[in-house]
């Protein structure tokens, strides 16, 4: 084979192992490098993750409200799609999880949770702070036990919040930051 022709051998075996790759995703699967699947679970960069069961599906016609009560008693409401939820089999008993991004978890303290527009509100006490250079990361325990939430905020915030370990405080975050999920 002439150096001229690799390119075109090279064009023609990424578009057979990217139609393989794909196949593979297609069927909840990663391929090995040898072609053959391979089970996959998932990993994710979100610090908070919650499973349970769905308690409560309210339809709409274009957004879902889902209610996951975790395995520790919390209530999380997600706002999903319409097709999200049909396509994830979402019904009242099935185990599904929750994810929330750190990042989209905002920390409040002394304030009424009546007075937000957050559907997730937590209450707790602040359990670690952890600075850095820019933000600290704030774990607070969920009162009842068993939930933590992990918040980035800014370090000035930590101050003007006066966030400490013991503190109470309440972790909101938005319906539509929880990403739903359920085992292939």
């Amino acid at each position: 084979m002439g150096l001229s022709e690799w390119p075109i051998v090279l064009v023609v075996t990424f578009q057979g192992s990217r139609a393989q790759l794909h196949w593979g995703f297609l069927n909840n699967r990663c391929v090995r490098s040898d072609g053959m699947p391979q089970e996959t679970s998932m990993r994710t960069s979100a610090r908070n993750h919650f499973s349970g069961q769905v308690s409560a599906v309210k339809a709409g016609a274009v957004n879902d409200e889902i209610t996951l009560r975790t395995d520790s008693g919390l209530d999380i409401v997600a706002i999903i799609t319409h097709g999200s939820a049909a396509s994830l089999g979402l019904a009242a008993g099935k185990p599904a999880f929750a994810l929330v991004k750190a990042s989209s978890v905002i920390v409040m303290v002394d304030g009424d949770a009546a007075k937000v527009s957050t559907r997730n509100v937590v209450a707790g006490t602040v359990e670690s702070v952890t600075k850095g250079a820019v933000n600290a990361e704030v774990v607070i325990a969920a009162t009842g036990g068993g939930a933590k939430i992990a918040a980035i905020v800014t370090n000035e915030s930590v101050g003007n919040l006066g966030l400490a370990v013991g503190k109470a405080a309440s972790a909101l975050f938005k319906a539509s930051s929880v990403i739903v999920g359920v085992d292939a």
